[in-house]
This record gives structure tokens, sequence and C-alpha cells, in this order.
């Protein structure tokens, strides 16, 4: 059986009774070859520098009420509306039906393992056709256009043009196919550089019910003994060099460890637990409510502040989901201090405000 997505084949064979399945590998190898964009970006100039808006897992709403509706799956690179897009990479069309949603904010064409995303495909910011003998424009027998066809083998060199950016004045680059997307930093953009670490906002403990703790004792948050499994969450943000102020950008990695009141790592607890960690999408629907804490959410879907409220006691890693708490109960009455680790995808780390000091009781 062929997953031409995945790159995989995979042998059917019946299973012998009384054995256990063994677990079956899907989506595409986190080590397959990285589409060769050498440094190119999707907008002009394409090797200078532009304005990143987004990264992989930010949580994303939607238009209708709910802020943690999905995890965003690319990499947004802000431009003008109209602006022309160009391919990053030498590609040909494997599916086909390699265009959606026209006429949609999300509009997009998928060439080879790249999808770009937020723009009029093969059409220029008045809707006509760039190239007429690559992108072909189908109407109804009104007259009104229907779909833009590309066909199957159709093959694109770097720099080539795409499309015009629509009304989302930017570019989502995802690289990967649906719900198996990884980090399109990894492709390397030319003159993009990250050495601003992140900003920790805050750090809280929840209860079974969503409650935040808040009785406090000599300075330390007091935290039961005997109230059961807690959440921890941390608030928390990044900036790329050269990005507007108000720019606030998704973490790469988070995770924590405990301490005794004298700073020293608890046995388990030697190296952070890096539980959260955007290398690849999950291909779980349920992932943004996992990953992220209520009142997460950005501002083009209704939040008042972009907020990322990251739920460090649950699993978000190498595609894999997991529902746990912390549980209080199994360490000794006493201090602590939960050490928050807030990393991005450069290796900065947030180095103030990273310490939540507790009392166990």
């Amino acid at each position: 059986l062929g997953d031409a997505d995945a790159y995989r084949v995979h042998h059917l064979r019946p299973q012998a009774a009384g054995t256990a399945p063994a677990p079956a590998q899907v989506g595409p190898a986190m080590d397959n070859p990285l589409p060769r964009n050498e440094g190119r970006w999707p907008l002009a100039p394409q090797l200078g520098w532009h304005e990143v808006v987004g990264t992989l897992g930010e949580v994303r709403g939607n238009f209708s009420g709910e802020s943690r509706h999905h995890l965003h799956g690319g990499f947004d690179i802000r431009g003008d509306v109209g602006q022309t897009v160009l391919a990053v990479a030498a590609a040909k069309v494997g599916s086909p039906v390699a265009t959606w949603s026209l006429g949609g904010q999300a509009e997009g064409l998928s060439l080879d393992t790249l999808d770009y995303i937020h723009m009029k495909v093969g059409r220029d910011a008045a809707g006509r056709a760039l190239d007429p003998a690559r992108f072909q424009l189908v109407y109804d027998e009104t007259g009104q256009l229907e779909r833009v066809r590309v066909r199957r083998g159709t093959r694109f060199r770097p720099g080539d043009a795409l499309g015009s950016i629509n009304s989302q004045a930017h570019v989502h680059l995802a690289v990967g196919p649906s719900g198996y997307e990884r980090n399109a930093v990894r492709l390397g953009f030319a003159n993009y550089a990250d050495h601003v670490p992140p900003r920790i906002d805050d750090i809280a403990l929840l209860d079974a019910q969503g409650r935040r703790l808040r009785e406090s004792r000599d300075g330390r948050l007091r935290v039961p003994r005997d109230g059961g499994g807690l959440q921890l969450v941390v608030e928390a943000w990044d900036q790329v060099d050269d990005n507007l102020p108000r720019r606030r950008l998704g973490l790469y990695a988070l995770g924590y460890q405990i301490l005794d009141a004298g700073g020293r790592a608890l046995p388990g607890h030697e190296q952070p637990r890096m539980n959260i960690e955007f290398n690849r999408m999950p291909p779980q629907s349920d992932a943004a409510k996992v990953a992220y804490a209520e009142d997460s959410g950005i501002t083009v879907h209704g939040s008042a502040v972009t907020r990322f409220r990251y739920v460090l006691t649950n699993t978000v890693r190498d595609g894999r989901l997991a529902s746990e708490a912390w549980q209080p109960a199994d360490l000794p009455p006493g201090e602590y201090v939960i050490r928050i680790t807030a990393r991005d995808y450069s290796g900065n780390e947030a180095a103030e405000r990273r310490d939540l000091r507790i009392v166990v009781s």
C-alpha cells in the first residue's frame, strides 16, 4: 500500500493469533529532505529580509468566537495586498487538485511538499492570469470564475510567479502534508535572524476546575498536597530581529523543572521536561486545546491582545498528544521552585520571570 504524501510503502499482512499489533509509522519521516530554497523567501527581494508574522504551532481561532480552534501549520511572511508571490524552490505539481478555496481568505496552491496560501492563485491583483499556459482560469456558464486549474506535472522554477497576496496581507508557507507540517524555519531564509529571547509574562497553577491557585505564604504560592492534579500554565511570547515591537510570535519549545528551595533539581528533574515542542504538527484535531489554556488567542480572531498560554503539563511534540497533570502529592511538604524553560527555534531562552516559588503543604 503506497502513501504518496508520507513517501512510505506499507506492507499489510495478517496478524498472528495472540500477538499485539506493532505501532505503525504514519506520516512523512522527520528526516526527509527539505525543499532546496537556498535562502529564498516567497516575496521579492527573495534574498532580502521580510517580517515574520506567524510561526508553527501558534494558537488560531475561527470567526465564530472560538479562540482555540486549531494550531497554525506554517510560517507567515508579511506582504502588501496584491504583491506577487514567488516560488522558493523548483517543484512539480503532483496533485490533480493543486488549488483550493477560490476567492477565499485561505486560497492556496500546492507545489510538491510546499503549500503557498492566502493568495489569488495564478492571478495578479486585478484577477488577470499571470501565465495562461500554467494557470487555466475556468469559468462557469454565467462567466464567473469557477476555479483555477494547474495541470498535474506542471513544473515551476525558483522565482516563478504563483499569484498575488489577497486581503490577508501575508503569505502562509507550509512544509509537508496537512496534519504533518514541519517547521518551515528549518528552510533557512536569507537575512533571517533571531537574537531576542522569549518573554514570560505569567506562570500559573490551575486546579481540576481550571481555577487559579492564589493563596500565598511568605511570598510563596501555597500548593495543597491533597488538592489533586494541577495544570502548569505559562504565558509567553517571542520576537525576531527587526520585527515591529508590537508583533508577538509563538515559541518553539517549553518545559519545566522542579527544584528544591536551594535551587537543586529534584530526582527526575535534572533536565527540563520539554513537553511542548513544535518540531512538527500533531494531526489530532483537538491539539489546540491540549497545547493552550483558555484565554489564549490572537487579535485577528477576536482576542483583545495576542496571548499564548501554554499548558506545560500536557504533551504536544513529535506529532504526539497527551493530557496530563502535575501531582503535588508526590512531593514531601516543603518549599520548592518551578523553573520554566521557554525557548525559540534559534535557541534563545527566557532568563527573566522563569521561576515560581511554591510551598507544598
